[in-house]
């Protein structure tokens, strides 16, 4: 598969990705509410932050975005199940960063083989966004029944 469609699918699990997180900081609940509603925001900010950086780097590889997403043939992430505990909700988005993280090594190391300077630069830097992330939703769900 071309670096350019794998960028394609990452584009739209980073879309999936941001969806989940968005509606999931609006039903978090419990005791350290505004601690998960604050680190969700700042997942789905970052993602949608990654979407747009990813989308413009996939106009200058000379494809275009595209519109539809087919769930089943496009994304490895799982549409929402709207699952509402807080432990599901955190789960939910640690599974779907490291989707996130495992699409995007596989990109990275692509895109060093085909000689895809930009790409790799720009995936690198995403890759280092979502580790934190991760990172900071793996360390709440230790808080978290």
């Amino acid at each position: 598969m071309s670096c350019q469609k794998k960028l394609q699918y990452l584009i739209h699990d980073n879309f999936i990705a941001y969806h989940h997180a968005h509606i999931d900081h609006f039903n978090v609940t419990g005791p350290h509410f505004n601690d998960y509603h604050s680190l969700l925001q700042e997942v789905y900010e970052s993602l949608y932050s990654w979407f747009d950086k990813l989308s413009e780097q996939l106009r200058t590889m000379g494809e275009f975005v595209d519109g539809t997403i087919d769930l089943d043939k496009q994304c490895l992430i799982e549409p929402h199940d709207n699952g509402r505990t807080t432990s599901i909700i955190l789960n939910r988005s640690s599974y779907n960063l490291e989707v996130l993280i495992k699409c995007g090594n596989a990109l990275y190391k692509e895109a060093g083989k085909e000689g895809h300077g930009a790409l790799e630069t720009i995936v690198g830097d995403y890759l280092v966004d979502l580790n934190k992330l991760k990172w900071k939703v793996d360390s709440c769900l230790t808080t978290v029944s």
